[in-house]
């Protein structure tokens, strides 16, 4: 069994939505959790951009944050979300969307 070190994991899955992105990650940097967690990012294949644009967001984070990044073969949002319960270190996992 995978040892888990984390009470939460927040898995955001997105496809070219930076914007979207961005203030989810402010929202989630703004919370008032008790426990800890870590926010791990599933790209459906977005263009290179998203990945930059949000790059000063992940590197001033204090809260771990892991991105992960698959093909765009059209819409395979389930892929994604599978992509990040793989490396999730949380006891619980959250799911929101870009």
């Amino acid at each position: 069994m995978r040892k888990r070190g984390f009470d939460l994991s927040v898995i955001i899955v997105v496809y070219n939505q930076p914007k979207s992105l961005k203030l989810i990650l402010r929202a989630l940097f703004a919370q008032n959790f008790s426990g800890s967690y870590e926010i791990i990012v599933t790209d459906d294949g977005s263009l290179p951009e998203l990945f930059y644009t949000c790059q000063e967001e992940f590197s001033k984070s204090l809260i771990p944050i892991k991105y992960v990044w698959q093909p765009h073969h059209h819409f395979r949002a389930a892929a994604a979300r599978n992509n990040g319960i793989r490396i999730s270190e949380g006891r619980i996992i959250l799911f929101l969307d870009g």
